[in-house]
């Protein structure tokens, strides 16, 4: 078992509404590149931004962009 992509990128996000779309944009064009088998997942943590909701967003633009989603914040490093 395991992920049937290439790459995977985790991107660990706490209160960042300001930047998650140019910075996942950053990163799948920099990731077309090299592959299109890759993943990336927003790892959000409790934020109160409104972050969850872009990276909800950001889901439904790509099925290859995962939302990890905590209610609460737990820290980096923890998921």
């Amino acid at each position: 078992m395991g992920s049937s992509y290439e790459v995977t990128v985790i991107l660990l996000m706490y209160n960042e509404a300001d930047r998650i779309e140019h910075c996942v944009h950053e990163v799948k064009a920099t990731l077309d590149r090299f592959s299109q088998s890759y993943e990336i997942i927003i790892a959000e943590d409790g934020s109160t931004d409104g972050t969850d909701k872009f990276a909800a967003r950001l889901t439904i633009k790509d099925e290859r962009i995962i939302q990890l989603h905590s209610d609460e914040r737990i820290g980096n490093g923890v998921w």
